[in-house]
């Protein structure tokens, strides 16, 4: 984070973190959200792509896909009907660059520019200038982690995005991280069901994050969606 602010002291990277953005781009909403239909007004599922090579799950560091050229890989998934897709830039655990987010950004839009999935830059955010750098390469939005940022640095965070106009994913783990997070004003989550300390997966998570969730569904203005993280990462 040092780096980065030494580096960008006046340029758009330092412009989009400093100055308010009269916009807010709902794109990781719009992408994601699927109109009701029928009597049931029921909702189709949305489909997010993690387009890692990497996951750093324990117990061991795994292969998850090798893929030469991010962004034709990413224009596939966009042809297959992906609704969002998240972009790693973090080298050492995932496998990304940060140098492949504006290219797969640029190909996601090319290939479907009436209604592209969003794409959504996975780093280990920690500072606002890492959302600024992944919004001035394209990214549509960012993935928060709850377990890595906890409430003060989290409540930053989604000030930042807010700041800077643009949606944010919010991930936790456990019913607590879920209402902590709420309390910060996130309303789009992936839920882990990966507890990555201990490398076990606790698939009952889902349901204990849905009883919480339901308890807030009363409260007004509140919009969530939640997307279950895939058991490979």
């Amino acid at each position: 984070v040092e780096n980065l602010l030494r580096r960008h002291t006046n340029d758009s990277v330092f412009v989009r973190m400093h100055y308010f953005s009269m916009d807010h781009h709902n794109n990781i909403s719009v992408s994601l959200r699927k109109d009701a239909y029928g009597q049931e007004k029921l909702h189709k599922m949305s489909i997010m792509i993690d387009m890692k090579r990497n996951s750093p799950t324990v117990p061991h560091q795994r292969n998850i896909v090798e893929f030469p050229n991010a962004a034709k890989y990413a224009t596939l998934l966009t042809q297959l009907g992906a609704d969002a897709i998240m972009v790693n830039t973090e080298e050492t655990l995932y496998g990304g660059k940060l140098s492949e987010l504006e290219p797969c950004s640029q190909a996601i839009r090319r290939t479907r520019p009436n209604n592209p999935p969003a794409c959504i830059a996975k780093d280990i955010f920690i500072h606002p200038i890492q959302i600024a750098l992944a919004l001035e390469n394209g990214a549509s939005g960012v993935l928060l982690n709850t377990e890595v940022l906890g409430q003060q640095r989290l409540r930053t965070m989604l000030d930042a995005c807010t700041f800077m106009g643009v949606d944010a994913i919010v991930e936790v783990h456990t019913p607590s991280e879920l209402e902590m997070a709420l309390s910060e004003g996130a309303v789009i989550f992936l839920v882990n069901m990966w507890d990555r300390p201990s490398g076990r997966l606790f698939p009952q998570q889902v349901r204990e994050i849905m009883i919480t969730l339901n308890l807030f569904l009363s409260y007004p203005y509140v919009t969530l969606f939640v997307m279950v993280f895939s058991l490979i990462g």
